[in-house]
């Protein structure tokens, strides 16, 4: 898992929840470590460091990976670690959640695609991400969607504290490569927060310049997980707008709606999440059920505005979405019964047919 560092959401809801299920309910040995680590003791010790690691284990899960542009050195230090599991009869899966292609966005400094197309397996959090690595990986792929551990998103007998008493908050979330999926809500927000002045603005990660200055607003930096999850669970409605033109978008996941839905909090006296508004796209629809537990609006400033005013100004409204979200959630996206969709594609892996692709192993490491 790359340097070492604290985890984001990308390890957290790819690699440690669904291993710590698999550990602790489906029988299963699941460990991870940072790569960094593993290369620094290749390096140092050589191939020989790495077989008593690699005996402890059947399958290798590499999430992310990618070979940095025109390091030579890192592509055969990755083919050879990978060539050293193969000879001892293990597999080798490529984990991802987003399209690293570069195709429709530069994402990485780097190739991800070469790298899956070593291992024998992907996963991934979409179909349509499925899609798009089974077509340039040309390896085996399943779908295991992003979900959420609604223990670390609340409990019943933890109630949130508000942002602000007597107010509706409203959050917008996520780092720096949404600014052209939020500019959509550029003239949208300030109209809505000169009309409510109950409404309090919530941004945390990122700020773009089209928001600086606005008044209402709550301005965050990006967090521990921990943190950011009581952030959405103290917002009446979390917004999720992506740029329907921009093809890297298809292949993302909903995380972003479902961690709103599953963000527990007292509604009515019952059980509810946030109130989710969402461009209408494929992405969104794999998670929201239009005007049942969140609502599918079209990617433009009127349709933005109203969907907004209207869950402002309807608290029935907004209250019987939220409550609704968080059961829809729970039901789906939960990862204490979802863990299962990891342990039958591993378990799947580890009958399939090696990998037999030819990596580009230096003539002087003999396997």
């Amino acid at each position: 898992m790359g340097e070492e560092r604290a985890p984001g959401g990308c390890e957290i809801y790819r690699i440690q929840m669904p291993f710590y299920y698999m550990s602790l309910r489906g029988g299963l040995r699941c460990d991870w470590e940072y790569f960094g680590n593993i290369v620094k003791q290749f390096r140092q010790n050589g191939v020989s460091s790495l077989f008593n690691k690699i005996l402890q284990y059947d399958i290798f899960v590499f999430p992310r990976m990618f070979i940095p542009d025109g390091n030579e050195v890192v592509r055969e230090s990755i083919a050879v670690f990978f060539e050293t599991i193969r000879q001892l009869g293990k597999k080798i899966v490529y984990e991802v959640d987003d399209d690293f292609s570069n195709e429709y966005r530069h994402v990485v400094n780097g190739d991800s695609i070469e790298v899956a197309s070593w291992c024998d397996a992907i996963i991934v959090s979409t179909p349509y991400l499925g899609e798009r690595m089974s077509k340039l990986a040309r390896r085996p792929v399943f779908v295991c969607p992003n979900c959420i551990d609604f223990n670390l998103w609340g409990d019943e007998e933890t109630i949130p504290n508000p942002i602000k008493e007597d107010t509706i908050t409203i959050a917008l979330t996520g780092s720096k490569t949404h600014y052209s999926d939020w500019i959509i809500l550029k003239d949208v927000i300030p109209e809505i927060l000169y009309k409510h002045s109950n409404v309090t603005f919530i941004l945390c990660g990122f700020e773009p310049d089209y928001f600086k200055g606005l008044e209402q607003t709550i301005v965050l930096p990006g967090m521990r997980y921990d943190a950011y999850s009581q952030i959405i669970r103290s917002s009446d409605i979390v917004l999720a707008p992506v740029n329907p033109d921009d093809g890297f978008n298809i292949s993302k996941s909903p995380i972003k709606a479902v961690e709103g839905m599953a963000a527990l909090r007292k509604v009515d006296g019952r059980n509810g999440g946030a109130c989710v508004i969402a461009t209408d796209n494929p992405v969104y629809r794999l998670a929201v059920k239009d005007q049942k537990t969140g609502l599918l609006v079209e990617h433009n400033e009127q349709s933005w505005m109203c969907a907004i005013e209207g869950v402002i100004n309807d608290k029935e409204k907004r209250h019987r979405l939220q409550i609704n979200a968080y059961k829809h959630a729970k039901r789906k996206f939960d990862i204490a019964d979802k863990w299962q969709n990891w342990s039958r594609a591993y378990r799947k892996i580890l009958e399939m047919q090696a990998n037999t692709k030819k990596l580009p192993v230096p003539l002087s490491v003999k396997m």
